[in-house]
């Protein structure tokens, strides 16, 4: 009875802290009212929250319902309890945001290096973490990383991934060991979902995260593309049976199509140089056939709406017209992070995390909420 009274308290605890987040300058009275537990109860979670440091006293939200009488006080989940560093992992660059726990965005930036180990990567983070303490005076409290391939973010395991050389490892305790906070990994097109659904959820049921990456070898072999998909139903990004959902090759578009984009883009690896009309032409027909081959796939999912971003967005002002030309089934845009959406998606998915209750397991009852191991960093 004690157990379930324990778990039971760290259930409200998050619901709370979750609401807060949710709901900036909501009064003690009003979460009470949403969560159906009573006001002792709310101000002595509140109080606890209070004294940790997870949220402070704000000005009231007037659009937040009260009773007349004295003015109530608001909260706020506190920005600077902590913050999470959300990064991409690609072979031959990273990307990163640093939000703080409010979800206010801090900075972000990109290194151009080579990190084809875990060795090498974890060393990069390390003085990305020392320099963002320095420079915001707020500690990272965790770590998301957004990687290509098949991933397994409830156990921390890379499945499969074919540009990070990497085949059933365990990366996120491995990171964990090296960089002594929390880490969560996701799949790189499932992070892009994460962060177009994280404020927008209520508005966004089913939509489809579509990105175009193109991924090097370390010893230049090979040069390819890739399309990820991140899948959301019903507000959730869905991972599949096997955690391959969404995973889909550059076999969708002809090879000769395929390997003539690929020599026009590779001739300059920033992507803006003059083109000629014919090699206008040659993105046009490459973008055409993909796009054709996706419209079986997007009918079946039916989204709401479909969003860019990756190397889609290098390339958008030839998208437009294209889309003009297919069938109308969906509202099409792009990722307003542009080459950071995986990176912020990679933060929206540990804060996420960050502020879900924790699921009764009847083998592990005291397992703790996710912020207690947070802070215990």
């Amino acid at each position: 009875m004690a157990e379930n009274k324990h778990i039971e308290a760290k259930i409200n605890q998050t619901l709370v802290l979750k609401t807060i987040r949710l709901n900036y300058g909501i009064s003690r009275i009003r979460i009470a009212g949403e969560l159906g537990l009573n006001r002792s109860t709310i101000t002595h979670i509140v109080n606890e929250l209070l004294q940790r440091g997870l949220v402070c006293e704000v000005p009231f939200n007037q659009d937040s319902v009260c009773s007349a009488g004295r003015k109530p006080i608001g909260l706020g989940v506190n920005g600077m309890a902590g913050s999470v560093l959300g990064l991409e992992w690609q072979n031959e660059y990273i990307r990163y945001v640093l939000m703080d726990f409010s979800g206010k965005i801090l900075f972000q930036s990109r290194e151009e290096c080579l990190h084809v180990d875990v060795a090498s990567f974890s060393a990069s983070v390390k003085r990305i973490i020392k320099a963002a303490g320095t420079r915001t005076n707020i500690a990272v409290k965790g770590v998301g990383v957004g990687i290509p391939g098949r991933i397994d973010p409830h156990k921390g395991l890379v499945l499969q991934s074919l540009p990070m050389r990497m085949h059933g490892i365990a990366l996120a305790a491995e990171l964990e060991a090296e960089l002594g906070v929390p880490v969560l990994i996701e799949n790189d097109a499932n992070c892009f979902a994460w962060g177009e659904i994280r404020e927008k959820r209520a508005e966004l049921k089913n939509i489809l995260c579509l990105m175009l990456e193109f991924h090097h070898s370390t010893d230049d072999s090979f040069f390819d593309q890739e399309i990820g998909m991140g899948i959301v139903q019903n507000g959730q990004v869905y991972h599949g049976s096997h955690y391959s959902s969404g995973e889909l090759k550059s076999a969708l578009v002809p090879y000769a199509q395929s390997k003539n984009f690929l020599k026009l883009i590779r001739r300059d690896d920033k992507y803006l140089f003059p083109l000629s009309e014919q090699e206008e032409g040659t993105i046009r027909e490459y973008i055409s056939s993909l796009f054709m081959a996706l419209m079986p796939v997007i009918s079946v999912l039916d989204p709401e709406k479909v969003i860019l971003g990756g190397e889609f967005c290098t390339i958008s002002s030839y998208i437009p017209e294209i889309l003009t030309k297919l069938p109308k089934m969906t509202e099409w845009s792009f990722s307003k992070r542009k080459e950071y959406e995986v990176a912020y998606g990679s933060a929206s998915y540990f804060m996420e995390r960050l502020f879900t209750p924790p699921v009764y397991e009847k083998n592990n009852r005291n397992k703790p909420v996710f912020w207690d191991k947070v802070f215990r960093s």
